[in-house]
């Protein structure tokens, strides 16, 4: 869409209408967070009109047969759009209309707040973690630092996405070193054996419909093994990604390569990132440690207490 229709007025309806959908989002959610009803709803007609009467344009001078992959990422951005927008007016009348509490639910609700435990937070508490002692306030300097790292190299490279760098370093970066460079080695190798078996389809596979299986099936196993095997998980997240987008426009390999460039990137950013402001976990084990050995002592020496068995062999046994 940029390099076709860079410069021209429908991309700068595009930017409102989306601009406007999005502030309209932001209102919806923090009435949620405040608990009332929402204000008036932002006016996108305008933009959603403007946008129809440039697609209109381009079936008259026949774009969709001078250029076809203009005109359908065109039109599908349109109904994406236009479809988003329908949900946020369903979100905003679900907020504004007040739901009919019956006699029922009043009584559920009630029975079943003395299962609702409520804790407070102390004021102190925010600032007492606003400290270079806190392993949060560290890791939270290292992802700041990382995503503007991210976000300044996207922008300064010419084959990377700023948008995919700084998501691969967030993914990646874990407040523990060990986890972060785990994690690190298993998206890079999961990236490029799926960036290798996405060529290997594109070239051998000319069906479309049959890549349409595979990407379906790819992205259902990339989010059944997100928690068991990372890896895999990300082998088929890159396989139905770029699957995706080879289908949108067949015959391109540039996104392949960029996807390869920008994962690389990130885990780059993400292991240099994890060197800043270190929090090393061993020096939280000795405690869990004893913790641990203090609950099992307690466990057995209540459990042996029932069985009849003395409390001097507990001991002995833990110790």
């Amino acid at each position: 869409m940029r390099n076709t229709f860079g410069g021209t007025d429908l991309l700068v309806f595009y930017r409102d209408l989306i601009r406007k959908a999005a502030a309209d989002l932001e209102e919806i959610g923090l009435a949620v967070l405040q608990n009332h009803a929402p204000r008036a709803r932002v006016n996108v007609k305008a933009e959603l009109r403007a946008i129809e009467f440039e697609i209109e344009l381009m079936r008259k001078h026949e774009l969709p047969a001078k250029n076809p992959e203009a005109y359908s990422a065109v039109s599908s951005t349109f109904r994406r759009i236009w479809s988003a927008t329908r949900l946020i007016d369903k979100m905003r009348k679900s907020l504004s209309s007040e739901p009919a509490t019956t006699e029922t639910e009043l009584r559920l609700d009630q029975a079943l707040n003395r299962f609702v435990s409520s804790r407070r937070v102390p004021f102190g508490q925010i600032f007492s973690n606003l400290t270079m002692a806190s392993p949060s306030f560290r890791h939270a300097l290292r992802v700041t630092i990382a995503v503007a790292v991210g976000f300044w190299l996207g922008r300064l490279l010419p084959l990377t996405n700023a948008y995919w760098i700084v998501m691969t370093t967030v993914i990646i970066l874990k407040p523990g070193y060990s986890l972060t460079k785990q994690r690190n080695g298993q998206r890079i190798i999961g990236t490029l054996i799926g960036c290798a078996a996405s060529i290997a389809l594109m070239i051998f596979v000319k069906e479309p419909h049959i890549l349409l299986v595979v990407m379906f099936a790819s992205m259902v196993m990339s989010y059944s093994l997100l928690l068991f095997n990372y890896t895999a998980s990300v082998v088929f997240t890159s396989s139905y990604v770029l699957l995706m987008f080879h289908l949108l426009a067949p015959g391109s390999m540039r996104i392949i390569g960029e996807r390869a460039i920008d994962t690389v990137v990130g885990c780059a950013i993400a292991i240099a990132a994890s060197h800043l402001f270190p929090y090393w976990e061993y020096r939280l084990m000795g405690k869990l440690v004893n913790n641990v050995i203090s609950a099992t002592r307690q466990f057995l020496e209540a459990s042996w207490w029932w069985s009849g068995k003395p409390a001097a062999a507990v001991v002995a046994t833990v110790t």
